[in-house]
């Protein structure tokens, strides 16, 4: 059995080495080997306290739709579509062709083409130590980035890349069949992230998660290489696959020549951008040019862009490149980030810098892990589905074109919200084991007057918030519930927000009731589980109303009581009157529940005071308190909402 394993420290390195005599590969950016191992060896080792987890071996596949076409199906006389579709003739008028950048293909190899110059490579697959492409897709993808101008003219075409002038780097991952398994791939983007690569194109999917897959990518990020990588080729009710669902990698969709959805394409609120890759014509094997479509040929073209970027940029970090492709991109179908487009096609644009381009970075802190990675406008900070939670956040603006500062405060367990800091510094705490549950965030000074600041939380059991802006509170009050990720993103003043906006804050549901009482009538309104009506005063209660306040689920609340001589009212909800006003009747017993989704996550509980009783027990969800047929008064009650 195939397996990687993944160690604390050097004694766990020590003992995976002298437990398992098949160790394959010795990574060098990450504490972890890969192992052929029976499956008692790896349950043995997994459950060494040096040993973090053990991860089996799993199947990759290249994400092209299968169809190959000759390129004598081209336009006689025109300029590729795709190339026109996303403008880099502007950047190579202004001298950006992509030189000197690194791109590392991981994919089926490279085969040698007089359009392709080859800067080095590696292969990590078993049968062959040569990086040369025995399938052809590798080739197909490293000419869509770097084919060169004036070699070749098929049709009147002229075959060239987006980045004519990259260094490619051929990584074979992938077998002669398209396929490729995990242990493979980590291997080659270890040898990207070792030989200081600007880019790295992955043109393959996986359904299955990998926690390894995922360190490896982070790992990578984290040393400034840019990430791209297919959406896959599902189609239009499937979601987005592997690896182009990890947080720190660019995720791409598919767009024909009408620039509308590939029909084929994988969607989802995890893409990026679109970019050309349908009938796309570039390089093959053998010296060939042949059209493809897929994912696969979308993504080069993104790689392709950013190396155009990276040297126009060439100091800015990889998540400044990232945030500069929004400025490169066409916005397509509805206003904004959507699930089919991401931020839009993927087009380059002269007139976009830096300086037109204010930009945030935030960092949080989160529990195990400590400080993530800046990342910038819209990418996630923290994590989803791993139950840490957030404990401080930094924020930072850069490039701001205006005066003024980004101005933040977290509200942290314990502690309430936090006095506002701003421009980098910490709000919250570490070390000592506080979550965060809510932030606020806002631009001053002109920033303010030319940019709206969009945050949004993602909440324990509640999942991402709606979106909120300029200062408003983001997260819960009084549930105490962990934030566990964070977006934030930069508009233009009054521009469309990046999603929905109706409910970025939740707060505690809380319960309100009054009761009418002999001789005195209404009494104030209290709230949860406070006294309302008297002891020690023999006044009966005549009537009650109810209230559901700021409930964070649908629903609401339903009561009945039992009046004198009248008997069980009919129920009634969320403020009415229950029992009588002016007809001197007792009420001896009452009936409270929930309704809605609000019922599934809360229970309402409730107790009376009763004529010669005193308190009863506290009851809940529609049972009766009180009594039946004795004819004793209640004179008082306490309501309150518990979580279920």
């Amino acid at each position: 059995m195939e397996a990687i394993v993944v160690y604390k420290n050097e004694v766990g390195k020590k003992e995976v080495l002298e437990e398992i005599k098949n160790v394959e590969y010795e990574f060098e950016t990450i504490p972890a080997v890969s192992v052929t191992a029976t499956e008692e060896e790896l349950e043995n080792i997994e459950s060494n306290p040096n040993i973090s987890y053990v991860e089996e071996n799993t199947t990759f596949s290249i994400s092209e739709t299968g169809s190959v076409n000759s390129y004598v199906q081209g336009l006689v006389g025109s300029t590729q579509w795709n190339i026109s579709a996303t403008n880099v003739q502007s950047a190579w008028a202004e001298g950006y062709t992509g030189q000197g950048v690194k791109v590392a293909v991981l994919d089926t190899g490279i085969s040698n083409h007089i359009e392709l110059n080859i800067s080095g490579g590696v292969s990590t697959v078993d049968y062959t130590r040569s990086w040369n492409d025995d399938n052809g897709h590798g080739t197909h993808v490293a000419g869509i980035i770097g084919s060169q101008p004036g070699i070749t003219s098929i049709n009147g075409i002229d075959i060239t890349g987006v980045a004519p002038d990259v260094n490619l780097y051929a990584v074979k991952v992938l077998s002669n069949t398209g396929f490729g398994n995990l242990l493979d791939i980590l291997e080659g983007i270890d040898w990207a992230i070792a030989n200081d690569m600007d880019i790295i194109n992955l043109s393959f999917t996986s359904a299955t998660y990998s926690q390894i897959f995922e360190q490896m990518i982070n790992n990578a990020y984290q040393k400034g290489i840019l990430i791209v990588a297919a959406s896959g080729n599902d189609g239009l009710n499937s979601t987005v696959r592997y690896p182009a669902r990890f947080n720190n990698v660019i995720a791409i969709s598919s767009v024909d020549n009408s620039l509308t959805i590939s029909n084929f394409s994988s969607i989802g609120d995890k893409i990026d951008f679109a970019a050309p890759g349908d009938d796309i014509l570039s390089t093959h094997n053998q010296g060939d040019y042949v059209y493809e479509s897929g994912t696969s040929q979308a993504t080069p073209h993104v790689s392709g862009i950013l190396a155009l970027l990276k040297e126009k940029y060439p100091d800015y970090t990889n998540s400044e490149l990232q945030s500069l492709l929004r400025g490169n991109s066409k916005d397509l179908g509805i206003a904004g980030k959507d699930p089919y487009y991401g931020y839009g096609l993927i087009y380059y644009n002269s007139n976009v810098g830096i300086s037109d381009n204010p930009s945030i970075y935030y960092s949080t802190h989160v529990q195990s892990y400590g400080w993530m990675e800046f990342v910038s406008n819209g990418d996630i900070s923290g994590t989803e589905g791993k139950a840490k939670r957030l404990e401080a956040i930094k924020v930072d603006l850069k490039h701001a074109p205006y005066n003024g500062d980004i101005v933040y405060s977290t509200h942290v367990q314990d502690y309430g919200w936090l006095d506002e800091v701003s421009n980098g510094k910490i709000s919250g705490t570490t070390g000592e084991n506080k979550r965060l549950e809510a932030i606020r965030i806002y631009l001053t000074g002109e920033m303010a007057y030319h940019y709206d600041v969009y945050y949004r939380v993602h909440v324990q059991d509640y999942g991402w918030l709606d979106w909120a802006k300029n200062g408003q509170a983001s997260g819960t009050a009084g549930l105490e519930k962990r934030l566990v990720a964070i977006e934030i993103v930069l508009v233009e003043k009054d521009g469309p927000a990046p999603g929905t906006v109706s409910q970025p804050f939740v707060v505690a549901p809380s319960v309100s009731f009054s009761t009418h009482v002999q001789t005195y009538g209404w009494m104030s309104v209290v709230t949860n589980g406070a006294l309302s009506g008297t002891e020690g005063e023999s006044k009966r209660l005549e009537a009650i109303r109810i209230t559901l306040n700021k409930a964070p689920y649908r629903g609401g609340i339903i009561y009945s009581t039992h009046v004198q001589d009248y008997g069980w009212l009919t129920e009634v909800s969320n403020g009415k009157i229950s029992g009588t006003v002016g007809e001197s009747k007792r009420l001896e017993a009452i009936q409270i529940r929930l309704t809605g989704e609000v019922a599934l996550h809360y229970d309402v509980y409730y107790r009376v005071h009763v004529q010669d009783f005193g308190w009863l027990d506290w009851l809940k969800n529609g049972a009766t308190a009180g009594t039946s047929g004795q004819s004793k008064r209640l004179e008082a009650i306490e309501i309150k909402l518990i979580e279920k």
